[in-house]
């Protein structure tokens, strides 16, 4: 077909009219590429699916589409031995995962008199083991969680223990009558990933510690006590 035949029939046109209406990245692409067929078994097998697809949404209601996120990239470095993939890339192949597998169940469920939509449904490739052992492992905000491995737990066990220790270092320091003149304000802060306390400018030299930050004005320096130094580095480790 010659471009001016594309003229005549607004072919762009009705494309963009169509890709308006899709739901993912690849299926744009696919309407960007798309050519009229010239096969009549081709033609009246799409025309077929696309009745069947119009009475699935009028007696049994929109199958549960979303906006489906392009994954290929993801897919694809996941495929690199020995590559890793952060756990908000996780979640977002997870949920494309989750509709596909929503999809295939709609479909399947829909009456034997569409014969061309079930067999594509049937084509779709579900993991739901997949998707539990990720729903296992990290929540929908792409938090990674505990129970991921019992190593982790540990690590994170040990992590709130040392933590918890240095606060009850600080909060010592914090309650002393020796330091009640010398701190700003009695209480625990962070910079620079460290946990420190608001010490006035002119009793510094009274306060051992390591000067990270001060107020705008100058008036206070936050201190790390040198007392738990060790704590907040194994704490950043």
């Amino acid at each position: 077909m010659d471009e001016h035949t594309f003229s005549v029939l607004e072919f762009s046109k009705i494309k963009n009219q169509l890709k308006e209406k899709i739901s993912t990245a690849i299926g744009e692409l696919i309407v960007e590429n798309i050519t009229p067929k010239i096969n009549l078994q081709q033609i009246f097998n799409n025309q077929r699916e696309t009745t069947e697809m119009r009475e699935i949404i009028s007696y049994d209601g929109i199958p549960p589409f979303s906006r489906l996120e392009d994954i290929s990239s993801e897919l694809r470095r996941s495929a690199v031995k020995g590559s890793i993939l952060d756990a908000k890339k996780i979640i977002k192949i997870l949920k494309v995962l989750k509709i596909s597998r929503l999809i295939k169940k709609f479909l399947l469920k829909t009456k034997e008199k569409y014969p061309l939509i079930r067999e594509r449904a049937e084509k779709i490739r579900t993991f739901s083991e997949l998707e539990k052992e990720i729903t296992q492992c990290i929540d929908e905000d792409g938090v990674v969680l505990d129970r991921a491995s019992p190593e982790l737990r540990k690590i994170r066990r040990d992590i709130m223990k040392k933590e918890q220790t240095l606060k009850n270092k600080l909060e010592t320091i914090i309650r002393s009558s020796r330091f009640a003149a010398i701190i700003q304000e009695p209480l625990i802060t962070v910079r620079q990933n460290r946990y420190v306390i608001p010490v006035k400018q002119e009793k510094k030299v009274k306060f051992p510690g390591i000067v990270h930050d001060k107020s705008d004005s100058g008036a206070t320096l936050f201190i790390e006590p040198f007392v738990v130094v060790e704590l907040n580095n194994l704490l950043r480790q």
